[in-house]
């Protein structure tokens, strides 16, 4: 046996522990109960020990030492000269005693093999479990087939519950469906196969019946959200290519391709081809940003060939815009030989624009003389333009020479009569009743009806070979 240093105190019909203490001594070896103390010998130092046994709520038993006989300490029973018969008789009457004290230890003596204090009380060591013996081999396969069965009602469970829950959604969302545009025939079909398959307690195809289910409305639901993007991207493209046209436009820029492109991507996107809508936009955008880039005015002007020497008289000027977008806020200085009185600024001159202007003039210089002049401008996007200087050569003299060159300005008796025609009262808007019958037949054969705004121009003076109107439309 092995010793500790333990007393333990066990259950007669298992040998199982109940309760264990520290002994007095390191080697304790063999145990007494005489009804009221529980006396303990050392196997070392040979001593028996008196230890009185209570209870504890922690461990149960309790012993204390009440104390060490150590004076009666004892020793084998050898005799010497000195003992006398009836000692040594008394002698081994006591160690028989002893010993069969220690014969009786042996009803309550085990030898621990662990140690525990808690709180100043030691734990016994748990017992050990005695081993389970394995199960009969056809009870083993019982138990295995009855937890299979019980593993398949649980997935059959959760099957069918999942169905459930999969079918109550996929009912809600058949309005959802219409909304999105799908055929809800196809929908409803798909939804009968998978109640049916449920009903037949074929779960996992009812459930894959409303995979598909939910499948279609969630790529239709992508279809619309890219068809709305798609959508939304093109009627921008298109307003960035009207924006673009529009300013063009402003700038006097001849845009007809470009316009044509973007009909183009407003009819696609009328029939909900936004793709092409989208391509046939950028197309018109470009276009137009090109002639946006590439356009601007160029201002030429044209002096009489001849003038008189020193003579102050209204000349004619003619100005051209030989560019290909509008000019605005034109101004014009001569630099030699000319001298010029209140020229005033030529506010717009269109592309392809020729006007013709009185100017009050006086040469400084004789001869063939060359004039230089200046001119700047700006186009419709505030954009200023200053070419380099001009030059134009003219004839100056006296007398005949320079009256032959130049020509008296006719006398104009101009009278303006403006009004509109009204379609709906097929007639002139005037206080006074106007009666211009050419007037009406041209506007009748100009369908459809619209309000014209009629501008007519009497000449009762000299007559003129070449005229113009400007109408100023900002203001209109």
């Amino acid at each position: 046996y092995e010793l500790n240093g333990y007393i333990y105190k066990l259950n007669p019909s298992d040998c199982s522990v109940i309760s264990a203490y520290e002994a007095p001594c390191s080697r304790p070896i063999s145990l007494t109960w005489d009804g009221k103390y529980l006396w303990c010998a050392s196997f070392d130092g040979g001593k028996i020990y008196q230890l009185e046994v209570g209870e504890s709520a922690l461990a149960g038993t309790t012993a204390s030492l009440v104390r060490t006989p150590a004076t009666t300490q004892y020793t084998s029973p050898v005799a010497t000269p000195a003992t006398s018969t009836s000692q040594q008789n008394k002698t081994s009457k006591t160690g028989l005693i002893l010993g069969g004290a220690a014969l009786l230890i042996g009803l309550v003596l085990l030898v621990g093999k662990s140690r525990r204090k808690e709180q100043g009380t030691f734990r016994p060591p748990a017992p050990t479990p005695k081993p389970t013996p394995p199960p009969e081999p056809h009870a083993a396969q019982e138990v295995a087939d009855h937890e299979q069965k019980l593993r398949e009602i649980g997935r059959l469970v959760e099957l069918r519950s999942d169905a459930s829950s999969r079918l109550k959604t996929a009912k809600s969302m058949l309005n959802k469906a219409g909304q999105l545009g799908i055929d809800r025939s196809q929908l409803k079909d798909i939804l009968a196969k998978a109640e049916q398959a449920y009903q037949k307690e074929n779960y996992t195809h009812a459930i894959d019946y409303l995979k598909n289910y939910f499948a279609s409305i969630d790529q239709a639901e992508k279809n619309k959200k890219q068809l709305e993007q798609m959508q939304k991207g093109a009627w921008e493209q298109i307003q960035s290519a009207n924006f673009s046209l529009q300013k063009a436009e402003k700038l006097g820029v001849t845009v007809k391709h470009a316009k044509e492109l973007n009909l183009k991507a407003q009819s696609a996107f009328n029939v909900n081809d936004y793709s092409s809508a989208i391509s046939y936009a950028n197309q018109s955008n470009d276009a137009a940003k090109k002639l946006i880039d590439g356009s601007k005015p160029s201002v030429n002007i044209e002096l009489p060939l001849k003038m008189e020497y020193e003579a102050w008289k209204h000349r004619d000027l003619t100005v051209t815009n030989t560019g290909s977008a509008h000019a605005v806020a034109i101004t014009i200085t001569f630099l030699t030989a000319l001298e010029v009185r209140d020229l005033e600024v030529i506010k717009r001159l269109d592309a392809g624009e020729q006007k013709t202007i009185s100017i009050h003039s006086r040469p400084t210089e004789k001869g063939e003389v060359p004039v230089d002049y200046s001119v700047e401008f700006k186009d419709l996007m505030g954009r200023v333009y200053k070419p380099p200087k001009g030059t134009t050569t003219i004839q100056i003299g006296t007398g005949v020479e320079s009256l032959e060159g130049e020509a008296d300005m006719p006398t104009l008796n101009l009278e303006i009569r403006r009004t509109v025609y009204d379609p709906v009262n097929k007639g002139f808007v005037s206080e006074k009743k106007l009666n211009y019958p050419e007037v009406e037949r041209w506007v009748e054969s100009h369908p459809p009806p619209n309000y014209w705004y009629i501008l007519r121009i009497d000449n009762t003076g000299s007559s003129v070979e070449e005229w113009a109107v400007e109408l100023e439309t900002h203001l209109a």
